[in-house]
């Protein structure tokens, strides 16, 4: 697949346009994902992670880095929205969990090899939130807004991982094609729910009683 890949192809990805050959898996999310220096990805940590300067946008995945590309416009009005219609529910529910927004450090496996950044959690266990630094554990729920440069990333590599620590829901949002993937985790399986903009995307851990409407915003960037 060519390297400059647009919002077009995610969309046409997802309808099933594009076939991807069956080792276009993890090798090629990793590549679209900018590899830190391929000299020196291996064997990384917890504690090379907490090393890094302040600010550096990087996530830990089973012992290796990646580079993180800064957020666009668009992709930030989307996630404060999502953030915001979570945070409301809890607040108007006086609901036990907690809604955060990235930058949030998540040590998904609860080891040294994998800390990730996700858009949007939710978690509604109090004990994984370690020493008010960080989430132990898997987030209940989990929300990444796609863009070109973390698209396979989290189409693949990081679903799987979400999927195998015990995340019950992840919602992924495609802006270009107005679009929100929703899985459900449920007994090993994963249930795959469709969503256009102008639907609401009910909350599944909350019995479906917080419902998100990305139609409501006006998305007019270039």
């Amino acid at each position: 697949m060519d390297k400059d890949i647009t919002y077009k192809d995610i969309a046409k990805i997802i309808k099933g346009e594009i076939d991807l050959p069956d080792e276009f898996h993890e090798e090629a999310a990793q590549y679209n994902y900018n590899l830190i220096n391929p000299n020196d990805l291996l064997n990384k940590n917890i504690d090379d992670y907490i090393k890094l300067p302040e600010g550096t946008r990087i996530e830990l995945i089973d012992g290796r880095f990646y580079n993180m590309a800064a957020p666009t416009l668009l992709h930030q009005e989307i996630t404060g929205y999502v953030f915001n219609s979570f945070f409301n529910h809890i607040m108007s529910n006086k609901g036990p969990c907690k809604t955060f927004i990235s930058p949030v450090d998540v040590q998904l496996d609860k080891d040294d090899k994998t800390v990730v950044q996700p858009d949007v959690i939710i978690v509604c266990n109090k004990d994984k939130l370690k020493n008010n630094k960080l989430v132990y554990g898997a987030p209940d729920l989990v929300v990444e807004v796609l863009s070109p440069s973390n698209f396979m990333m989290d189409l693949i590599v990081k679903k799987r991982k979400y999927k195998a620590a015990g995340v019950q829901e992840y919602w992924v949002i495609v802006p270009e094609d107005r679009k929100t993937i929703v899985h459900k985790f449920i007994d090993n399986t994963d249930e795959e729910i469709l969503y256009n903009f102008n639907e609401e995307v009910p909350v599944g851990i909350w019995n479906d009683e917080c419902k998100v409407l990305l139609g409501d915003l006006e998305l007019d960037y270039e």
